[in-house]
């Protein structure tokens, strides 16, 4: 028992630790050679009212996933928008507060247990929703090429995540078309170990019960639309930012940041992606001959506003949930999507 304790603890270890150092690589190659004195003295003079403004797009934008996840659940069940958005504000608090993504595990599990609904369909469900945001990402990078020329580290980063995707969409359709071939194969497979068998298969029923909105044309093309959106907005929050600081750039640019951020948040960071939020940004900004202290303050500002946002609606939803500290750890234990609920 010991032993095979220890044997899940080190993976996990090495996980925390290098997500740590990459996040800590990117934030040291974000400050470095940045003047700080300049950098921090914009951040003083920076101009409120923008920035409350970004702070209000922010809030809006998580309300627009939950109606966007209310949509991705809809083949599963009739779900509560204003509950999806309390639980979608806490397993946001707890990216940006615990590490590996804690969060996503929360919010299958809170989602599963307030929506008696089951983990396996609440995963797909999520795992649909992070499929769209990288969707609309390509699109909205697509879009702004014809307006600029993309870097190579960017254009890169485009073609990987691209082919991700293809791949990702290969897999759902595989698996939608060919799942009761899949069904034969595992119960070959898995014939003398019955109780394998049966988790197996029940997880893999209510995995695809949740995949099933990707088969729905009308449903998928409104939750795109809303995932533009959802990006466009998280540009437009960003424009605010350059405004308060009075850089001026073409109306793209904060578009072309915002989608770069996007892109980069898929690299394994700390949490709430420290490091790789402001690497990114200020390399993206760079691009358009931004000198670095600025770009750095303009960085900063954004990742504050954002980590203000996701951390004061979770807290506010943690309470009106009535939940306790005790609920978070259980809430994020490893999955078991055989599970009824």
């Amino acid at each position: 028992m010991k032993n095979s304790f220890r044997r899940e603890k080190i993976p996990k270890a090495l996980k925390f630790w290098l997500s740590l150092l990459i996040g800590v690589l990117f934030l040291y190659l974000a400050f470095k050679n940045a003047d700080l004195g300049k950098t921090f003295a914009l951040i003083r003079d920076a101009a409120l009212l923008p920035i409350f403004m970004s702070l209000a797009v922010r809030g809006m934008g998580l309300w627009v996933r939950s109606k966007r996840w209310q949509i991705l659940l809809k083949p599963v069940k009739n779900t509560s928008s204003l509950n999806l958005f309390r639980i979608l504000s806490v397993a946001e608090m707890g990216n940006y507060l615990l590490p590996a993504r804690i969060g996503e595990v929360i919010r299958v599990v809170m989602v599963a247990k307030r929506e008696t609904i089951s983990k396996a369909s609440a995963l797909a469900s999520v795992f649909v929703d992070r499929f769209l945001d990288l969707l609309a990402l390509l699109i909205l990078l697509a879009s702004l090429s014809f307006l600029f020329d993309f870097p190579d580290l960017i254009q890169k980063g485009c073609v990987i995540a691209a082919a991700f995707l293809a791949v990702i969409t290969m897999v759902c359709i595989l698996l939608l078309r060919f799942k009761e071939f899949i069904e034969k194969v595992a119960n070959r497979l898995l014939a003398k170990a019955p109780k394998v068998l049966i988790k197996f298969e029940q997880g893999m029923h209510r995995f695809l019960d949740g995949l099933v909105i990707m088969r729905q044309t009308r449903q998928m093309v409104q939750a795109t639309l809303i995932s533009l959106f959802l990006w466009l907005s998280y540009g437009f929050a960003f424009y605010l930012v350059l405004v308060s600081l009075n850089i001026d750039l073409p109306w793209y640019a904060a578009f072309v940041v915002a989608a770069t951020i996007g892109l980069a948040e898929a690299i394994p960071s700390t949490a709430g992606y420290v490091g790789t939020f402001e690497f990114f940004a200020v390399a993206a900004l760079t691009v358009f001959s931004i000198e670095k202290s600025t770009a750095l303050a303009s960085a900063l500002i954004a990742h504050a506003l954002q980590y203000i946002t996701v951390i004061s609606m979770g807290l506010i939803s943690y309470f009106w949930l009535n939940l306790q500290f005790s609920d978070l750890k259980s809430l994020s234990q490893p999955l078991s999507l055989a599970e009824n609920k």
